[in-house]
């Protein structure tokens, strides 16, 4: 799911890792995703490339 092509979000690893992934592959992967995808008027505190960066607390190992 790592498309840089088809991704709308950036996930960043503990350890700096970035993934470029679908919102939508993983709100239906994922009931958290899911809700933190569907809140309106959110504006992202951080961008890459144009895209939202959601820091996570998960190692890169993990995350793949």
């Amino acid at each position: 799911f790592d498309d840089e092509d088809q991704a709308d979000v950036v996930l960043l690893s503990s350890d700096g890792t970035n993934f470029c992934v679908s919102s939508i592959i993983l709100s239906l992967a994922s009931p958290i995703f899911a809700d933190m995808f569907s809140i309106d008027g959110a504006s992202p505190d951080e961008l890459l490339d144009g895209l939202p960066v959601v820091r996570m607390v998960e190692a890169a190992a993990t995350l793949d």
